[in-house]
């Protein structure tokens, strides 16, 4: 069951989902090979950065489970290299450096809200890469695949982490406006 906080945070970050949504346009970027890799490695250059990021900021307690984003970027990493990209070329990929201030254990939590989230979606992608290029996740579709069957298990335990630290208003306010900062500068990324 959803919890009030968790209604609140999906409505009140509702456009910006719709905007990064629109602005990345994934049926688009799955026409072809060519613009998956693209896709492939634009969010490559968004998780790498932020998942540095997210791993010097042990001090705010975060559930490791969760502050390490490390599995993006080895299965953005194995997909490139799937794809004949090699660990150099993968290494100078440009990375994006307009990121969200995570100064705090909220802004972190809300970055991962996004983070996170986004792993719901990947399983849609999996679908439209199988259907539109044939791509499993075993031959180049393993970052969209990401958690498989134990996806909703992670997302549920997320949702209760993320509940269970949403303490009080300030807290709550915090974690959704860093949670549309960072929908919006994914979306900025990919513009």
């Amino acid at each position: 069951m959803k919890s009030l906080f968790m209604k609140r945070l999906k409505a009140e970050t509702m456009q910006a989902h719709l905007l990064i949504e629109k602005t990345i346009n994934i049926k688009k970027q799955l026409q072809t090979i060519q613009s998956y890799i693209k896709l492939l490695e634009k969010f490559y250059g968004f998780y790498y950065p932020i998942n540095s990021i997210l791993n010097t900021n042990i001090s705010y307690s975060i559930n490791k489970n969760f502050s390490n984003q490390e599995k993006n970027i080895e299965w953005l990493t194995q997909d490139l290299i799937f794809f004949d990209k090699s660990k150099k070329e993968i290494f100078l990929l440009p990375l994006c450096t307009n990121l969200p201030l995570l100064n705090s254990k909220n802004s972190i939590l809300g970055c991962l809200y996004v983070l996170e989230g986004s792993h719901l979606g990947g399983t849609i992608i999996s679908k439209l890469l199988k259907n539109l290029l044939n791509i499993l996740p075993s031959s180049g579709g393993r970052y969209f695949y990401n958690y498989g069957n134990q996806l909703s298990a992670r997302w549920q335990e997320y949702a209760e982490y993320l509940t269970m630290n949403a303490l009080n208003t300030s807290d709550q306010e915090e974690i959704i406006n860093a949670a549309n900062l960072t929908f919006k500068k994914f979306q900025s990324w990919f513009d």
